[in-house]
């Protein structure tokens, strides 16, 4: 450990991510170990809606702090100062003895100085890193986001790089999330003893996108050839992609309404493989222990 942090007397972290679904979901295990390192401190999350529900019921999260951007960035500038500033306060009233920064845009930079909190670890990243007390360097070549989001961690001197890799995202559901997905599939006539594979045609970058016709090519086989169950997810913003592949597969799969992020990860949690794109439902799915290959 270094030398010159005391960290027995650590009682109070602030970890801030604001988003995105996936982004999230991989500062998960650096949670995990922060807790085990540290058990005795209280760690707090402060993360955009909806990327807050990914974090519920986390035993090592004592608390979820909502940063409202869009109520932030779609008022005035005079109200959105006062708003961010309530933030402000509530974070110092927490009195945080640690604040990592794992987004590292200058927004969270500067909310984690105002924290106040005499710990503040971020990325050295330019016109910010002085508003950190200690910084890791962004530039090491090629890693994995877990192994990125490490880094802070070993700023501290906590854990060593391989437990972390091996560690898992975790995404944590409750009994009745898990009731309601059981229900679900058998509303739909999707029977929980044979193979469901879970498809995910959407994604955020194109360059990250596997062909629409991919995707009906392969609903149809697995369900002529393997006599497979296969349904579709989407996101809010996927819908006409979903309608191009309804004409295409027609009656090989049946494609998933939208849901929440919660009820989302509970029905992947049922299938039995998950396919997709580069994007945040294939960290969801892993994230709840689901076989995927993306």
């Amino acid at each position: 450990m270094r030398s010159d942090l005391n960290l027995s007397s650590i009682r109070r972290i602030l970890v801030t991510r604001f988003r995105f679904m996936g982004d999230v979901i991989l500062t998960t295990p650096v949670i995990s170990s922060l807790k085990e390192a540290l058990p005795q401190a209280e760690i707090s999350y402060l993360v955009e809606p909806p990327y807050d529900a990914l974090l519920q019921h986390n035993p090592d999260i004592h608390g979820i702090i909502p940063f409202q951007r869009h109520r932030y960035d779609h008022c005035n500038w005079v109200t959105s100062l006062r708003l961010q500033w309530q933030l402000v306060q509530r974070l110092r009233e927490k009195r945080f003895d640690l604040a990592i920064d794992l987004f590292g845009i200058p927004r969270s930079a500067w909310f984690v100085f105002f924290t106040g909190a005499p710990i503040r670890i971020g990325g050295k990243f330019r016109y910010r890193h002085h508003l950190y007390t200690h910084t890791f360097d962004t530039e090491t070549g090629w890693q994995t986001a877990i192994e990125f989001h490490y880094l802070a961690l070993k700023t501290l001197g906590l854990g060593q790089i391989n437990q972390i890799v091996r560690s898992q995202p975790k995404v944590y559901l409750t009994s009745k999330e898990i009731d309601w997905a059981e229900n679900f599939l058998k509303t739909h006539k999707l029977n929980k003893k044979k193979f469901l594979i879970g498809l995910h045609p959407g994604g955020t970058w194109p360059a990250k996108l596997w062909p629409e016709h991919y995707y009906a090519e392969l609903a149809k086989r697995l369900h002529r050839e393997f006599d497979t169950q296969v349904i579709f997810t989407h996101g809010p913003k996927e819908k006409e992609i979903v309608r191009r592949l309804k004409e295409k597969v027609e009656e090989a799969a049946f494609f998933v309404p939208l849901l929440s992020l919660r009820q989302l990860a509970a029905l992947l949690q049922q299938c039995d493989l998950y396919i997709s794109n580069d994007c945040g439902p294939m960290h969801l799915a892993v994230a709840v222990g689901t076989p995927t290959f993306g």
